[in-house]
């Protein structure tokens, strides 16, 4: 941030999460946990699974409703966290967005967090091998006036190699993309989300 190195660590495991922050891997400027980050990291993991997994929904503790023309509103479950979101599909089935308001939105020190809409809109899919996936998006907060609706990340796929050997046999995939730098006034707010 601003030509100084900034290191954060973000984990989600057990069913907890944690962030945490350092500029030039020395000063500790976050140290982030609880309820509501976990609250917040399973509307991620939701969001991951629609986005970048949905056949892991086959097993997964998920409960569905019909919302709208092609959408669907879906409760997801781990430990004592269970979150909402909207799933809203296209013409041809693809999912083009999804949408929940469980998710929370950390404040730049990271002590306190704001339940506020966050949306992923998918904008654009292709073929790889057998599987169609998305390749272009954006994670978007939808923050009160006068900050608004704004891109917090966004992602391009340019190639996924299935099943690749590692050392010691480990079968995982790559992808491969680009790589974005925040806005600038997100930037400027970091470690905002």
């Amino acid at each position: 941030m601003l030509g100084v190195p900034i290191e954060v660590l973000h984990v989600f495991a057990d069913m907890k999460a944690t962030m945490r922050g350092k500029i030039l891997s020395l000063v500790p400027i976050m140290n982030a946990a609880g309820a509501d980050m976990d609250r917040g990291e399973t509307v991620t993991l939701f969001n991951d699974l629609a986005v970048l997994y949905p056949a892991a929904f086959i097993d997964a503790p998920l409960t569905w409703s019909r919302s709208a023309a092609q959408s669907v509103r879906g409760s997801y479950t781990i430990g004592t966290q269970t979150v909402a979101a909207t799933l809203v599909f296209n013409t041809t089935h693809q999912l083009v967005d999804f949408v929940s308001d469980d998710r929370l939105r950390a404040a730049a020190n990271g002590a306190s967090f704001t339940r506020q809409r966050w949306s992923t809109r998918l904008v654009a899919y292709r073929d790889f091998g057998p599987r169609r996936v998305a390749v272009d998006g954006q994670g978007r907060w939808h923050a009160p006036a006068p900050e608004g609706e704004f891109a917090y990340l966004e992602f391009k796929l340019d190639d996924i190699i299935y099943n690749p050997t590692h050392a010691g046999g480990n079968r995982r995939p790559q992808v491969r993309g680009e790589r974005h730098e925040m806005p600038a006034r997100i930037a400027a707010a970091w470690p905002a989300g």
